[in-house]
């Protein structure tokens, strides 16, 4: 509902958008059938649910080429660096070109947000190809699929534009404005890119209190925020009471989890805590988790690494 209003308010004030599929609009049904697909029928929107072109000119400037990379099922799976290639072919040398697309960055760490989000097969953002672009193009390479923002291989993550959970608490909610200008001093080969961040984004805050309930400091923080709340064993302040007194102190919402919930979140904390003393275990696991299309080679080089350094 919020994507249609946002659609139709694009529309009325003439302004073209373009949405690609993600990881979670598309259904496994056979078909392609994704979520973005219903917005398709809004004037000056178009959907991309499989990579695609599109051109767009405006007045006083060269046109601009989107070439789109979504996330698809597994019955419209593509090559995305064949595609990047082929979708280029229909592009003026020198003009300037957005590749939009919602993939995995070989490197990337997967990010906080995959302990609670699905994440689906992992398909590769072609940043090689990527780079080959940019000797014809002023390429501006962005990337959705992660939630926390940043950078790397060169492709931009503008991250989501809310906190969705409690393990993205520190994450900078954001988007990004990006402006073409054709000058050897801007940046990005031609492209002008600032991060905006969301000033209005829900605020998520983990407390652990006291066992005799929250602290003067507990409360002060709390103060606009949504508070999950995570208690002692032996935690002497019933639920009620203790969401009732953060709300008292200005939090949006605030939930005592269950006593089994939160020690498994407090013991899943401290496991992890341990483990920074056990580098061969923290690194194996960073390369199980790591977007790599090898990860045996890599382990071996962390391996050897760690060899020299006597770890």
């Amino acid at each position: 509902a919020l994507a249609a209003h946002a659609v139709h308010k694009l529309s009325e004030a003439s302004i073209w958008v373009l949405w690609i599929s993600g990881n979670h609009d598309v259904a496994e049904d056979g078909h392609c059938t994704s979520t973005v697909r219903s917005l398709s029928s809004v004037p000056m929107c178009i959907t991309r649910t499989m990579p695609g072109v599109d051109h767009f000119t405006f007045k006083g400037q060269k046109t601009l080429s989107i070439i789109s990379l979504p996330f698809t099922p597994r019955s419209h799976s593509y090559d995305p660096a064949v595609s990047a290639k082929e979708l280029a072919g229909s592009i003026g040398e020198g003009e300037p070109v957005i590749i939009a697309g919602h993939l995995s960055i070989e490197g990337m760490g997967p990010g906080s947000e995959v302990d609670e989000f699905a994440r689906g097969r992992t398909i590769f953002f072609p940043l090689a190809e990527a780079e080959e672009l940019r000797k014809k193009f002023d390429v501006l390479a962005l990337n959705g699929h992660y939630h926390g923002r940043g950078e790397c291989g060169g492709v931009m993550m503008p991250g989501s534009i809310a906190r969705l959970t409690h393990g993205e608490e520190k994450n900078v909610p954001s988007f990004l404005i990006a402006q073409y200008k054709p000058s050897k001093a801007a940046k990005r080969s031609g492209w002008d890119v600032q991060h905006v961040a969301i000033d209005g984004a829900a605020k998520l805050l983990t407390i652990k209190p006291p066992v005799d309930g929250p602290s003067k400091v507990d409360l002060k923080k709390a103060a606009g925020a949504f508070v999950r709340v995570l208690p002692p064993a032996e935690f002497k302040m019933s639920a009620a009471d203790c969401e009732a007194a953060f709300i008292a102190a200005g939090a949006e919402a605030a939930k005592v989890m269950p006593q089994a919930a939160g020690a498994s979140v407090i013991t899943k904390q401290a496991e992890k805590g341990r483990e920074r003393v056990k580098h061969r275990v923290v690194v194996d696991r960073m390369v199980e988790e790591a977007h790599s299309r090898d990860r045996e080679s890599l382990r071996a080089l962390c391996g050897l690494v760690m060899d020299v350094a006597g770890m």
